[in-house]
């Protein structure tokens, strides 16, 4: 979101880079750039996914609700050194209540996703 609160959108395509596993992503950017994304983590109820890049320079937590509970957080946490990571890098993402809105083109029906993201980057 820009200071004067228009959202900033961004659009990509992913192919699946390991199709043993699904957890390896390839993304491409309109503008011809590319990177590896991989699902490092992994709610059992999709509630929060862990991405990474195979560097270890950048991270983000995703959650469908705008806030993660402490408790998962921290669990999170606990397991980033293991997959090579240092937890005391991340720098949590200030979030708003702003909802992503889903809409046709002509308004009519509009549709909303419930839950915004967490993203917390390495610095």
């Amino acid at each position: 979101m820009t200071p004067r609160g228009r959202i900033l959108k961004s659009r990509a395509t992913a192919r699946i880079a390991e199709p043993s596993s699904n957890a390896k992503l390839k993304v491409s950017f309109a503008w011809r750039l590319s990177g590896d994304y991989w699902i490092i983590d992994l709610d059992q109820n999709y509630e929060y996914a862990v991405i990474g890049e195979p560097s270890r320079r950048s991270l983000w937590v995703l959650s469908r609700a705008p806030v993660l509970p402490p408790p998962v957080y921290r669990e999170i946490l606990a397991k980033l050194p293991l997959k090579g990571y240092v937890p005391s890098r991340l720098v949590m993402t200030r979030q708003s209540a702003i909802q992503t809105p889903y809409e046709r083109l002509d308004g009519a029906g509009a549709h909303r996703r419930s839950g915004a993201s967490v993203a917390a980057k390495k610095r």
